[in-house]
């Protein structure tokens, strides 16, 4: 094993602080090291004595052989643009180390069973958007064409997660503090495809934010550059045109064009959609209001000022409506808190199976003890398969 160098022990010590969202002046108050000391360290100009390296280890939560052993993956770094963003608060950063770490893991239970990393590459060389009537086209375009190409028709999707868990997407709920963020999606040659929605609550908010970083996935991998490799998505708020095709990918996604034309006709009293209308046709495609209310702007149902007047209606009186028509507790509403994909923990159990991994390494995917582990594969009747002689 060849010792990591002065410079690469710097940059490591430097990477976890930052994945673990400690600023330097806090590492200083836990560690009793001078905040100058922290500095001189991380940038290579002072060693680093053993003591010291275990109180970085432990406040890092890092094994210590991530800092000493060169073969050990700094799997920071295809997350260090997004952990470095200056655009998402302190406050996040952990969220955004076990969004990486889960990352980590999940790719390493593909290569575990699978024999490689899931790095889906369904449509290639999009050029980028530089109109908006450009960004338009392109997103019913492909979201049309994603729809053909798994035979998923023209009705409502309501398992977003699900779908982007069957092609292979790593995606994750967590909640976020950052505002406006809604979810991020990072593209990393090692781990493939990431994404990271933040929890809202509301279950329909979500699902509209998995179809926007879906698109991202799908559409903007391919231009994405080592030093700015990430998407942090605001769904409506702002103006770039990678966001508002995204956004406009989303809407077509979840609600194909004739679905809501058919559903229109069913429903209508008059020539306008009303609130009434709105929450009807949210609830059956399984979206949010804001976003029904986009979709009608776009297919020409209403124009902008007639959204603004239908939304503020809607904020004053949406929630009691929901409850006059028993939406109150509905289970779409809220969001629920599963905390990996089905094929996430479908791969630990594979890999146990197989033999690839171990319990221990299971309770670890799972964030659980070994003990609530053991107790499941107890329940579950699933034991490790003893590697053969030659395996």
């Amino acid at each position: 094993m060849r010792p990591v160098s002065m410079a690469e022990l710097a940059e490591r010590i430097r990477n976890a602080r930052k994945a673990a969202g400690i600023s330097q002046d806090v590492a200083a108050q836990e560690t009793g090291l001078p905040q100058p000391s922290i500095s001189a360290i991380e940038s290579g100009k002072r060693s680093v004595d053993s003591l010291e390296l275990a109180r970085f280890a432990e406040l890092y939560n890092k094994p210590l052989h991530y800092f000493l052993d060169s073969s050990f993956s700094d799997d920071t770094k295809s997350f260090g643009p997004l952990l470095e963003s200056q655009h998402v608060l302190d406050s996040d950063r952990a969220v955004l180390d076990d969004f990486r770490v889960f990352c980590q893991d999940y790719a390493e239970l593909e290569q575990l069973v699978l024999g490689k990393v899931n790095v889906v590459q369904i449509f290639e060389d999009v050029p980028p958007a530089d109109t908006p009537t450009n960004a338009v086209a392109q997103a019913t375009h492909y979201s049309s064409a994603l729809r053909n190409m798994f035979g998923l028709g023209i009705e409502p999707l309501y398992d977003v997660r699900l779908f982007l868990d069957s092609i292979g997407i790593k995606a994750i709920k967590r909640k976020c503090n950052t505002p406006a963020l809604t979810g991020i999606y990072v593209y990393s040659p090692e781990y493939g495809h990431c994404v990271l929605v933040n929890r809202s609550g509301n279950r329909q908010l979500d699902r509209f934010s998995l179809a926007h970083t879906l698109c991202h996935a799908l559409l903007d991998w391919h231009v994405m550059k080592k030093e700015e490799n990430f998407v942090l998505c605001k769904n409506w708020v702002g103006d770039s045109l990678i966001e508002y095709r995204a956004n406009v990918f989303a809407l077509n996604f979840l609600m194909p064009q004739d679905t809501v034309e058919k559903v229109w006709i069913r429903i209508r009293t008059k020539e306008k959609p009303g609130i009434f209308d709105t929450i009807a046709i949210a609830r059956y495609f399984g979206v949010n209001y804001e976003s029904t209310l986009e979709r009608f702007v776009l297919l020409g149902m209403l124009t902008e000022k007639e959204k603004g007047s239908l939304w503020n209606e809607l904020s004053d009186s949406a929630g009691h409506i929901d409850d006059l028509m028993g939406y109150a507790a509905s289970e779409v509403r809220f969001s629920g808190e599963e905390l990996y994909p089905d094929r996430y923990i479908k791969l630990c159990f594979e890999a146990l199976s197989l033999g690839k991994t171990t319990a221990g390494r299971v309770a670890k995917y799972l964030g659980k003890s070994i003990y609530e582990t053991n107790q499941l594969l107890q329940q579950m009747k699933a034991e490790p398969r003893r590697p053969a002689a030659g395996d």
